[in-house]
């Protein structure tokens, strides 16, 4: 088997615009194909790298074309060890070559045709337990930050009413006026008024 073509993918959605997250949130994906008809899938996480890791992925493609994709770990070590910024890593690097990762796993998964958890050891449970996360900027029908006390609680019951038992958010993305609050608000001994903006947060949303 060997690694025929790709389709790099840049995709762009509408959010809430905030100064953290633009309105225009972009995913980055990749599909690897190769010359028996199977395909895998990879995906880029996060959202400020992905200009950064779509152009590394382009750059990365003469490494893995024609390539056999069963052999995932030593394209890996040619990724590392054959381009400059590989050996110095980074956000951008390894969001790229993970997702070209995934692919090749994906590859696998449908050639042996077994489920990818085999391939990586074995299955440990049945079940994992999920969460509501990053309810801060939005949830269901809400997509506009949290800034109110009633804000934080909304969210969390359209959450609970989804089924989830279990939530996620950050409750200092933002001051009660919705103010932005940087590293330099966050970080360190927090103001007292401060710190009781967050405990009504809190409080408000573990109240039953």
């Amino acid at each position: 088997m060997k690694i025929t073509s790709a389709k790099l993918f840049l995709a762009e959605y509408n959010r809430s615009e905030t100064p953290e997250f633009p309105k225009k949130s972009k995913v980055v994906g990749i599909r690897i194909y190769t010359d028996e008809g199977i395909y895998g899938d990879g995906e880029v996480a996060g959202i400020h790298a992905t200009y950064g890791a779509f152009g590394v992925i382009k750059d990365m493609w003469p490494f893995i074309s024609g390539k056999d994709p069963f052999d995932n770990e030593v394209l890996w070590d040619q990724l590392m060890l054959r381009t400059f910024w590989g050996q110095n890593g980074g956000a951008f690097w390894y969001s790229a070559v993970s997702a070209i990762d995934i692919a090749l796993w994906d590859i696998k998964s449908k050639s042996l045709n077994v489920p990818l958890y085999k391939l990586l050891g074995g299955k440990r449970r049945d079940k994992v337990r999920c969460y509501a996360s990053q309810l801060q900027f939005g949830w269901g029908p809400i997509d506009s930050p949290a800034v109110t006390v009633q804000d934080y609680v909304d969210r969390a019951r359209l959450a609970l009413q989804d089924g989830y038992d279990a939530i996620k958010i950050d409750f200092l993305n933002w001051d009660e006026k919705g103010n932005i609050l940087n590293e330099t608000n966050r970080l360190g001994l927090l103001p007292p008024e401060l710190v009781q903006v967050f405990s009504d947060r809190v409080h408000a949303v573990r109240r039953p």
